[in-house]
């Protein structure tokens, strides 16, 4: 499904709502509610255009004004707060959102590593969900309900100093001012739109790498009915251990000026 400026329908009001939630909107709840109850929330109108663009420049997504799959999805990991729901590890559809990179933030700050804070409920998180419950005398279970949110407001409330994960970041972000040489970066070519001009580039930047000394990864080749879904490329790269990501994708766009 995807929505764009001029658009109407239950999508775009959810869309609307949405946005609204998260203050993106003038008069958020004022004006959400007015235009919900004479039913012009389903029109994609210049308001939301600018509202979904702003949104899109916070998430590092393409800033075009078009709700895709990608936007969407980034909207929907927004609406959760910690505490709004129960999270847990969960291998084969691993639990994403805003609460989920709260936690990691959480874990972090209070030592311990639950990796970057990325949104993703992997088995890093898992693992030091685990521990804090250990230290904090909670069922060590792996699952981050009403006894774990109690603990963490209880420390959070007394306890503050180095962000630790940025500390590891830092260190490692260092390290890569040496160069390429001896590092792992995961090439991640695009599977739907361009997709044997992605896996082209893909290659030919892969021997070019290659040749400097770097060790190359690919979320896949030559077979994209086999692509790694977003969670799984993420959770593929920290499992490398990769220092760099790099994602090849082709897209289209109505306009005649686009180039590039």
């Amino acid at each position: 499904m995807v929505i764009r400026h001029g658009d109407t329908g239950a999508a775009v009001a959810e869309v609307r709502a949405r946005l609204a939630h998260l203050g993106l909107l003038p008069d958020a709840v004022t004006k959400t509610a007015e235009l919900l109850s004479t039913g012009a929330a389903d029109n994609f109108d210049e308001v939301l255009d600018r509202a979904v663009r702003t949104f899109q420049q916070e998430r590092g997504l393409t800033v075009d004004g078009i709700v895709g799959p990608q936007t969407f999805h980034q909207l929907d990991e927004a609406r959760w707060q910690l505490g709004d729901r129960v999270l847990r590890y969960a291998p084969r559809h691993l639990v994403t959102g805003d609460d989920v990179a709260e936690l990691q933030r959480r874990l972090n700050e209070l030592g311990f590593d639950s990796g970057r804070a990325d949104g993703y409920f992997g088995k890093n998180t898992d693992t030091a969900l685990r521990e804090f419950q250990r230290g904090v005398g909670v069922a060590a279970d792996g699952i981050c309900g009403p006894d774990s949110f109690k603990a963490f407001d209880r420390l959070m409330r007394t306890i503050s100093g180095g962000n630790a994960a940025r500390l590891r970041d830092h260190v490692s972000l260092t390290s890569l001012q040496t160069g390429i040489a001896d590092k792992v970066v995961l090439l991640d070519p695009g599977s739907d739109l361009g997709a044997e001009l992605c896996e082209a580039v893909a290659v030919r930047v892969e021997g070019r790498l290659a040749a400097l000394g770097t060790q190359v990864l690919l979320t896949h080749i030559a077979q994209p009915s086999s692509a790694l879904g977003e969670a799984e490329r993420a959770d593929f790269a920290n499992r490398t251990g990769a220092d760099l990501v790099v994602s090849i994708h082709a897209t289209q766009l109505a306009s005649k000026r686009a180039c590039g």
